[in-house]
């Protein structure tokens, strides 16, 4: 509540703007390019908002466990940027509540809980590792939606297991 009283009211800075930073993740050279859906502004900081269609809520155990890190990727482009970042969000066009997955009291820890998980990423990237096995033991499939569903070998291999195809 004391945070709400203090924060300055916000006003549309920018939408759809890009970003194509380079960054240090654990010592080692990380280019980050992407595009923020907007950006506003309070006083001399900024807000991060990330348009959600689906009504999911985004957790920060998410980021913690390093499966959402998106917006510590929007939070460490912002700042290479020279914005000084009060808040970042996902904002769920569907119901129109929020998933603050990096809440104020908590963005230290899960920003470097998210810098070591994506610098464990690139490692294995780097080293060609690119393992079929979901984030979720629990949960075999990915998300109902994926842009890179024709790409993806997780459903094919879930689907093999019983046909003792499987490794």
């Amino acid at each position: 509540h004391a945070e709400q009283q203090e924060r300055q009211p916000t006003q549309p800075f920018r939408t759809e703007m890009p970003f194509d930073v380079r960054v240090r993740i654990a010592g080692e050279p990380l280019h980050l390019r992407g595009t923020f859906d907007r950006v506003d502004r309070a006083g001399d900081e900024y807000v991060l908002m990330d348009y959600k269609t689906g009504t999911t809520k985004i957790s920060k155990s998410e980021v913690r466990e390093g499966r959402q890190l998106q917006l510590p990727v929007y939070f460490f482009a912002a700042e290479q940027m020279g914005y000084r970042v009060a808040d970042a969000f996902f904002l769920h066009i569907g119901d129109g509540k929020a998933s603050r997955a990096l809440p104020a009291q908590e963005r230290a820890e899960l920003l470097e809980h998210a810098r070591a998980h994506i610098a464990k990423y690139v490692a294995r990237a780097r080293r060609g590792e690119f393992a079929v096995k979901p984030a979720r033991k629990n949960e075999p499939t990915c998300a109902a939606y994926c842009e890179f569903a024709a790409l993806c070998r997780v459903n094919r291999q879930s689907a093999r297991k019983g046909d003792g195809d499987a490794k």
